[in-house]
């Protein structure tokens, strides 16, 4: 007979969420206070203890901080490369001291457009509420560059 520890116990919920999340081809992600990336699944799993500023940039690490349910665009960093997602945060609110680490719970969907360098720079200038400096900056291009695509992709 088995005994089951709070950390296998933990790792089925999580396991059982990303799957039910993965079926409906949305992405789990779980934050705690320290705003740190606690779980991420298993092809994310680069993004484990990364900070949610340098996997999701400064803006969406914000509007978690404000507590509140929101929603917005994105550009997720990943080892792999960066690619536009929709977000939805929320607080995590535990029932019965579960997953006391987790605070924050996020939920990405891929953007419907498909992965290419226009979709990158539109949801990085949605994430920056169409800052060109801040979404030059989390592209890691210039702003003049990123003027030029703008105006190759009619963005302007």
């Amino acid at each position: 007979m088995t005994t089951l520890t709070y950390e296998t116990d933990r790792r089925a919920v999580l396991d059982a969420a990303s799957a039910l999340f993965d079926s409906i081809g949305e992405v789990l992600l779980c934050v705690d206070g320290d705003m740190r990336i606690v779980y991420a699944p298993d092809d994310l799993r680069d993004l484990a203890g990364v900070p949610l500023a340098a996997a999701l940039g400064a803006e969406v690490d914000a509007l978690l901080r404000l507590g509140h349910r929101a929603e917005t665009r994105a550009v997720m960093h990943t080892a792999r490369g960066d690619r536009g997602v929709f977000v939805r945060l929320a607080p995590h609110v535990a029932h019965r001291d579960q997953l006391t680490d987790v605070k924050y719970v996020l939920v990405l969907h891929p953007l419907d457009e498909p992965d290419n360098e226009r979709s990158r720079i539109i949801a990085s200038l949605e994430a920056s509420r169409w800052r060109r400096d801040a979404a030059a900056r989390s592209l890691g291009i210039s702003r003049a560059t990123l003027w030029r695509k703008m105006r190759e992709h009619g963005l302007l």
